[in-house]
Formats: C-alpha cells, sequence, structure tokens
C-alpha cells in the first residue's frame, strides 16, 4: 500500500499557519486554525481507564505535587497511589471511583470508546516543532476537535489516514515546552477541553493541570500514552443534571464529592484526579474549517481521499492511489452496470457504499469495507463521490 503518497495527497488538502519548524508564540491562537506547521499529526482511538494492580498500585501522575496519606492538612483526607514503577504520589481517584461504585458508573470506559467510534469524541492532535522523534527538547502540542462520524474496520476500531473536518470551536488544548526523551513526548500544565456526545446528550469537561506522555514510533503513531488531570466538581454536577438515567445524576453527586482530592485556587479540596490511557494513528484535516469557508464543496476526488477510499481502492485518475485491498476503480462507470443483472450502474455504486455486503467482487474478502462510510459523509458529499465514482 502507498501510505507515504497517501499521505502526501491527504497533506496538500491542509494548511499551516505558522511557517517554518519552529513553534508559535501562541498556539492557543495558532490552536484556532487547521494546522500550525508541519508536524504530525494523529487521532486519539482508544481511551481507557486505569486498574488497580495487585500490588495496589495504580497508573497516573502527581498532579498536585503531594504525597498525600490521608492525614496531612495539604492532602485534602484522601490517600495517593503509588504508580506500577514504584513513584508515590499518584493522584487518580477516577480509578477508585469506577472501582468502589455502582456499576452504571463503571460502564463509562465503554461509553467513551463507543463516542470515539460514533464520532462523540474526536480528540485530533498535533506535534509542533518536531524534527527528532527519539530526543527533541522542545515541542508543541495542539488538540482540537472534529464531530465527524469516523471510518471504522470490523472490529469497530478506527482506520488509519483519515483526513476529518473540524468542529465548529474546535480548539480543546495546547502546550508549547514539551519535550521528547527517548521517543516518550512530555507536558504538563495544560487544560484539555473535552467535549462528549453520547446518545445525543453533549457533555462538557475540562481537565486541568493536564500532565500527558505519548510514545511515538516515528511513523506518525502513538502507540501507548496516558494523560491525566482534575476535573471540577461543578463540571460534573453539570453533567449529573443532564443524565437521563435514573437516578444516576442524583448518585454522583452523592458518591462523588467525598473523592475531591485536588485543591482549587481557593484552597478548598473541589476537584477530582483522573488518568486515561491512550493510542493515536495518522490523520489528517482539512483546512476549511468552521467559519473560515467551510461552506467549501469538496471535489469528488477530495471525498474520496477523505473518506479513505484511496487506502483499498486503485485508480489512475487519482495520485498515488494503487491500493489493491478492493477492486480497482478504473472503468468503474461502465464496468459496475454489469456486476448484478438488471442494475444500472448509479445503483449498483450507490449500493456498495450503503450496503457493502450486498455484492462482493470475486478474488476479494467480505466485510473488508467499512458499513458506515455513508454515515461519514454529507448529503451533498455523497452525490458528490457518486456522480465522481460514475465518470471513473
Amino acid at each position: 500500500m502507498t501510505a507515504r503518497r497517501f499521505f502526501a495527497l491527504a497533506a496538500a488538502l491542509c494548511f499551516g499557519c505558522a511557517g517554518g519548524d519552529g513553534i508559535p508564540n501562541d498556539l492557543t491562537a495558532c490552536g484556532q486554525k487547521a494546522t500550525c506547521g508541519n508536524g504530525p499529526m494523529f487521532v486519539i482511538n482508544t481511551l481507557s481507564t486505569s486498574d488497580i494492580g495487585e500490588d495496589g498500585s495504580v497508573a497516573g501522575f502527581d498532579l498536585d505535587g503531594v504525597v498525600s496519606d490521608g492525614n496531612g492538612p495539604d492532602d485534602c483526607h484522601t490517600v495517593d497511589y503509588v504508580s506500577p514503577t514504584g513513584k508515590p504520589g499518584i493522584d487518580n481517584q477516577l480509578t477508585r471511583i469506577l472501582n468502589t461504585v455502582d456499576e452504571e458508573i463503571r460502564t463509562l470506559p465503554l461509553l467513551i470508546q463507543n463516542a470515539i467510534a460514533t464520532g462523540g469524541l474526536l480528540l485530533i492532535g498535533e506535534l509542533i516543532g518536531l524534527d527528532d522523534p527519539v530526543n527533541d527538547d522542545r515541542v508543541g502540542l495542539v488538540f482540537r476537535r472534529s464531530e465527524e462520524v469516523p471510518l471504522v474496520g470490523t472490529d469497530g476500531v478506527l482506520l488509519e489516514n483519515q483526513t476529518f473536518k473540524l468542529a465548529p470551536n474546535h480548539f480543546a488544548g495546547a502546550v508549547a515546552d514539551g519535550y521528547v526523551e527517548n521517543g516518550v513526548f512530555h507536558a504538563a500544565d495544560f487544560d484539555l477541553a473535552v467535549k462528549l456526545t453520547v446518545f445525543g446528550v453533549n457533555y462538557f469537561l475540562t481537565f486541568r493541570g493536564v500532565q500527558i506522555e505519548l510514545a511515538l514510533d516515528g511513523e506518525g503513531k502513538v502507540t501507548t500514552g496516558m494523560f491525566g488531570g482534575s476535573i471540577h466538581l461543578d463540571d460534573l454536577f453539570d453533567i449529573a443534571d443532564t443524565i437521563v438515567v435514573e437516578d444516576l445524576g442524583r448518585l454522583v453527586k452523592a458518591i462523588v464529592p467525598p473523592f475531591a482530592d485536588v485543591k482549587s485556587s481557593d484552597g478548598r479540596c473541589e476537584q477530582i484526579s483522573g488518568a486515561l490511557h491512550l493510542t493515536g494513528i495518522p490523520a489528517y484535516v482539512f483546512s476549511d474549517v468552521a467559519g473560515e469557508g467551510s461552506d467549501v464543496e469538496l471535489s469528488g476526488e477530495q471525498i474520496y481521499v477523505k473518506a479513505g477510499c484511496i487506502g483499498c481502492h486503485a485508480t489512475s485518475r487519482v495520485e498515488g492511489a494503487t491500493a489493491d485491498v478492493g477492486p480497482s476503480l478504473n472503468g468503474l462507470g461502465s464496468m459496475a452496470g454489469t456486476r448484478m443483472p438488471g442494475t444500472t450502474s448509479e445503483v449498483y455504486v450507490r449500493q456498495s457504499i450503503l450496503n457493502p455486503e450486498a455484492f462482493i467482487v470475486d478474488g476479494y474478502e467480505p466485510m473488508s469495507m467499512p458499513s458506515n462510510l455513508r454515515a461519514a459523509m454529507t448529503d451533498s458529499e455523497f452525490e458528490t463521490l457518486i456522480a465522481w465514482l460514475l465518470t471513473l
């Protein structure tokens, strides 16, 4: 598969708001644009909570700089964890909550992963000024959001190298003074605003004082990673007020406050610590971000690239489109009408996207084409893609 050529083609649809390889002075302002430079981009494709080890250890970060035993004046009457590597002072009360409370609250990890697969939680990171993925003394990081329905494989996991439209108010957070050491990106002390959509309901959380570590493979993937931060009780109460499951909102308000272990600026113990594990895969974003030309219509070729068709189907009409996972699209306009007797080319092409399993071309495996491809496009994009495919 010609992944490198695909990267170049997709990247051509994007633009940077900072020249050269340096880090912009104001990453917050830069983060309002589509990209901030030429650094690699990734979309978080898995998020999971920590488990308590057999020895009682828990992964996470020391967010408040205090090693708490539950008895000191500054420890909010909570006991910190020790990390699997023996580091004390780990603040991760989210793990304690999920391991001690009602079963309905413990479904949170499943809801998070489902939200990623359905477009309800898509965070796209961009590493700014990365010169060396092994050791680099200053690297920035910007997070943005998309609300598109992503393409997923038969295993329910996001497919690599998709190109996303950014959501309105897509900026989620940024930090300028990160660094890479031995292939791991480190950064600290920034806020990350998360919008989570579950069953059509929007929930908003801000992780404060975030610390993050990302293991980079040099090819655009985050093989393992984790970020930790604290969430203010007010944010959790706002979410509890919108929960439609009977008594669950009341349960959150009753159970969570005693777990508050991080102080707010006024010295009150009003924040809950937590950490989430993550992985990331290569991704791109279009330059027509909301409010900046987002009404510009994409061409059929651009939709073909954006939707990931280029990763499976070859066509001589697009440079670098030589993949053979699925049938070649050369001559599709005339050939499609012969695939299924009594079916026109247009009907066949349309059905192949709406229901990929309706007809399998000889020599190709079933279940290899995403079943949610149509959901990842607007009505206009779908019709434009159909019309373009029929010209091949």
